[in-house]
């Protein structure tokens, strides 16, 4: 038989190189097929994560937006009671340096009643 008549038919020997490209054509051909759908797929999936990471963004916006409208006064309160005891600590602190640099005696009972004895 003609090997062209195979060839015609569609039919061809497994060794025979053609029949092998072929084969690679048709997975090459399926696979696109298959990409595209699936990029269709990926694209979908990746709008769907970028505007559900926006909306949240603006979520999270709205609700700082929110809180710190609402409780401007408690935040501004705590704020500066902070500030008026890290002020406190630092007078407390310069005035303790003193005392133990003029007098290191005085300082030792200070410590003493605050924190307990030395060892």
């Amino acid at each position: 038989m003609d090997p062209r008549s195979r060839e015609s038919r569609g039919t061809r020997e497994p060794d025979d190189p053609a029949a092998q490209n072929d084969d690679i054509g048709l997975k090459h051909s399926a696979r696109v097929a298959r990409n595209t759908h699936s990029n269709r797929l990926e694209l979908r999936q990746m709008l769907r994560t970028i505007f559900t990471i926006g909306a949240l963004a603006v979520l999270g916006l709205f609700l700082l937006s929110f809180v710190f409208g609402i409780l401007k006064g408690l935040i501004g309160l705590a704020l500066f009671l902070l500030g008026l005891a890290i002020r406190i600590a630092i007078v407390g602190l310069i005035v303790y340096l003193v005392i133990r640099i003029v007098s290191p005696e005085t300082a030792r009972r200070l410590r003493e009643r605050w924190s307990g004895p030395a060892v």
